[in-house]
């Protein structure tokens, strides 16, 4: 039963039935993702090539988000700054400072609905999935570099920028047991030494954030009602409860 075991924080999901019907609860630890206000301009134009952008595009995503955080109003070849952002229709000014919500993206030039909330990427079995900036980045999160030990498989996928199958590998052997270091990392998946050259300043293997993401779904015994909510908690030891909530959505579903 899930309850008899620790559940494993890179946002699998987890069933539990009840009288009146089921609930899917997925926890995600932040520092399973990569921080947004933080992250090296090289990696964020690794990683938005990776969700399938090229050329032009990637550059005006990438130039915009940078000018968006940066303190200054000079814009990138590709960029955007007050200029941009005072002629749209509804116009607003750039933020010039760091994301205080990931969903102030939308904001951001080139950023459209689609490549915040997801592209769907073929997996194996047909199945399709969705990775998007709001599943890969975060303003909780330690810095750039990975908790491979809590990061879900496509956004080690995609962070990395390895084949699925390596991806494959690392998510069967911590299944055993979390990944102490690197060198245990390449004992257990040898595969990826031709690769650590590259992708190992982009990796860590404690998580340091206190903030977590948790997700549910409760559906009814019928199936016919269903709500979901998304919540962002704070770990705090020293709170009467332990916990401490940040952030709290209704209906995500």
């Amino acid at each position: 039963k899930p309850e008899e075991k620790e559940w494993i924080t890179d946002g699998r999901p987890y069933l539990l039935s009840f009288d009146q019907g089921r609930c899917e609860i997925k926890v995600m630890g932040e520092d399973g993702k990569v921080n947004i206000n933080t992250v090296s301009e090289s990696l964020l134009r690794k990683i938005i090539g990776n969700l399938g952008l090229e050329g032009e595009e990637r550059d005006i995503v990438v130039d915009s988000i940078m000018d968006w955080r940066d303190p200054d109003d000079f814009y990138r070849l590709n960029g955007a700054e007050n200029d941009y952002y005072r002629s749209l229709p509804e116009p607003y000014e750039c933020k010039n400072g760091p994301l205080d919500s990931l969903e102030e993206l939308l904001l951001v030039r080139g950023v459209t609905p689609q490549l915040f909330d997801g592209i769907k990427m073929k997996e194996e079995e047909d199945k399709e999935e969705r990775i998007g900036l709001k599943h890969i980045f975060s303003i909780y999160a330690s810095g750039e570099q990975l908790d491979i030990n809590s990061a879900s498989p496509l956004v080690i996928r995609i962070v990395l920028g390895i084949p699925k199958e390596m991806v494959q590998l690392i998510s069967k052997a911590r299944e055993e047991k979390p990944f102490e270091n690197q060198m245990d990392l390449l004992r257990r998946v040898p595969e990826l030494s031709p690769l650590m050259g590259e992708i190992g300043r982009y990796i860590t293997y404690r998580a340091r954030s206190p903030y977590f993401t948790i997700e549910s779904k409760a559906t009814g015994a019928e199936g016919k009602s269903a709500r979901g909510l998304k919540t962002i908690v704070r770990i705090d030891l020293m709170d009467k409860n332990k916990y401490r909530i940040i952030q709290w959505v209704d209906s995500i579903f």
